[in-house]
């Protein structure tokens, strides 16, 4: 079976990459340049042996069955989901707090350009729009262990030709095969991580996956388990199923972002999440075009409010 997905390629010593969504403008799409490759990717509806964890791989796939995902039919319908879901991971992680922080709510094919989500800046940017002035206090002195997870699965009927493919983290160079990004709009510029194509790359998936199939991975931890490189970050992409049925249901799905802190036995300091931003020396082209100063970093679906209970919202953001 082929499967196709998109990488970035060429070099960007001069400007750095961005990608621009938004109102058409001069700004086309972005700089980026990209080339489709197939995947090295293994079904593991043929493993036999122990499958990916999240603390050997940073992802799992587990069974449930939602009594809301029926219910969901916009981002700001999913609230109901998002808190179900938490309360499931709560019970999963021993965890002190989970936190839905935003939804994506897709329909139809889509070959995208996100196998690794936000950098560390960003992530920590997210975690402190959830997180009380004393929850981040505990997390940067090493007495929880925060985690940024996302929840994906198919919604109506199998996911058959866009599925979602994970690496194997232990495949991963980090600093060859990761390029930071900029993605920005008319309203926010924010960063993140895209892969270069790399033959050594493994990768996962699970063939005519249900909604009630689910896959938990991780986009940050601040205290990996050993073994585990790069705080955790696991590359995700929807590829091209080439094996897909031509008149199949268009793939429909629904992810779901949170923010998981959990107690450590034993206090160990982070050093990654207070890092300052690095300074960036290359033009930034589209900069020229929409003025930065006024832009927020993000947009979050829900809220955290101030009883505890979390609420969807529009126009909040994360300033940078």
């Amino acid at each position: 079976m082929a499967a196709i997905a998109s990488f970035v390629r060429g070099s960007y010593d001069k400007e750095k990459p961005f990608m621009y969504a938004g109102p058409p403008c001069e700004l086309g799409d972005g700089n980026i340049l990209r080339e489709e490759r197939a995947l090295n990717i293994t079904d593991l509806r043929t493993v036999s042996g122990p499958k990916p964890s999240l603390e050997t791989h940073g992802f799992c796939y587990f069974n449930h069955k939602s009594k809301e995902i029926d219910n969901i039919t916009s981002d700001q319908t999913s609230l109901a989901y998002a808190a179900e879901m938490a309360e499931y991971m709560k019970e999963l992680f021993g965890a002190t707090l989970v936190v839905p922080v935003q939804s994506t709510h897709n329909i139809g094919s889509a070959n995208w350009l996100f196998p690794l989500d936000s950098t560390l800046v960003d992530n920590w940017d997210r975690m402190k729009l959830i997180l009380t002035e004393k929850e981040q206090e505990d997390v940067l002195t090493g007495m929880y262990r925060v985690r940024m997870i996302n929840l994906w699965r198919p919604m109506k009927n199998h996911a058959e030709d866009w599925p979602l493919a994970m690496l194997d983290i232990h495949s991963l160079d980090y600093e060859k095969d990761t390029v930071p990004v900029d993605h920005v709009s008319p309203a926010t510029s924010a960063e993140i991580l895209l892969l270069r194509y790399n033959p050594n790359h493994r990768w996962f998936w699970m063939s005519n996956q249900t909604p009630d199939e689910a896959i938990l991975f991780t986009s940050y931890d601040s205290h990996p388990p050993p073994g585990m490189p790069n705080y955790n970050q696991v590359g995700h992409v929807a590829f091209r199923n080439e094996a897909a049925r031509p008149d199949c249901p268009p793939r429909r799905s629904i992810e779901v972002r949170y923010v998981v802190v959990s107690p450590l036995e034993k206090s160990a300091k982070s050093d990654t999440l207070a890092a300052p931003r690095p300074v960036e020396p290359r033009k930034r082209p589209w900069r020229d075009v929409i003025p930065p100063d006024n832009l927020v970093v993000y947009t979050p679906t829900y809220m955290r409010n101030a009883d505890g209970s979390v609420g969807t919202c529009q126009g909040v953001a994360v300033e940078g």
